[in-house]
């Protein structure tokens, strides 16, 4: 079920949605909508200050969604593709390997996915590839763009970070193969180095 409330008093403003599967949610960079895809539907709008729905969305057919608000983006999976939310239009069909893992950076300028075939960066305006597709060496688990220490932006925004874990193995039962990994790239044993 989807509500909307407001931060002072906790407050249902709106009616709920219910009867979804959310894939995912998001306001927009102004704060005036929530952005949400659900199962089956993208781009669906409700107006913060009213609860009421803005934009019902339109149908289409997919896996999973992440929604980049700031370069107004939907990345859809099974098939994966890259959408223009605001002319409802596919910008790109990727290529993808079965499943798929999907990180966005911090300013939403590029996006990496992961895959059987490996882990490749995007610009989310074009849908173009940036660099080649890195081979991980095993199932990628978890993917997000580094973050340092003090909080800068100044590799969130460029390096991915992947955490292999094969499903059946301990991370310390194998060797990690990080040769094969630009020198930018970082591989880490676990969810929470990245």
């Amino acid at each position: 079920m989807l509500k909307v409330r407001t931060i002072a008093t906790g407050q249902v403003v709106g009616k709920p949605v219910a009867g979804v599967r959310l894939h995912d949610l998001a306001f927009t960079p102004d704060g005036a909508e929530i952005l949400a895809v659900t199962e089956g539907v993208l781009g669906q709008r409700w107006r913060t200050a009213t609860g009421e729905r803005a934009d019902a969305g339109w149908a289409a057919e997919f896996g999973k969604a992440r929604l980049l608000t700031i370069t107004n983006r939907i990345i859809t999976t099974d098939p994966l593709r890259l959408w223009d939310l605001s002319a409802r239009k596919t910008i790109a069909t990727l290529r993808s390997d079965g499943d798929v893992t999907i990180a966005v950076s911090s300013d939403q300028q590029k996006f990496a996915t992961a895959d059987r075939a490996g882990v490749r960066t995007w610009r989310s305006a074009t849908g173009a590839q940036i660099g080649l597709t890195v081979s991980a060496g095993a199932e990628v688990s978890v993917l997000s763009f580094l973050r340092t220490a003090d909080g800068s932006p100044s590799h969130a925004t460029t390096t991915p970070c992947v955490s292999s874990i094969p499903k059946r193995e301990s991370p310390s039962a194998r060797p990690w193969r990080m040769a094969n990994w630009p020198a930018s790239w970082r591989l880490s044993r676990t969810a929470a180095a990245c």
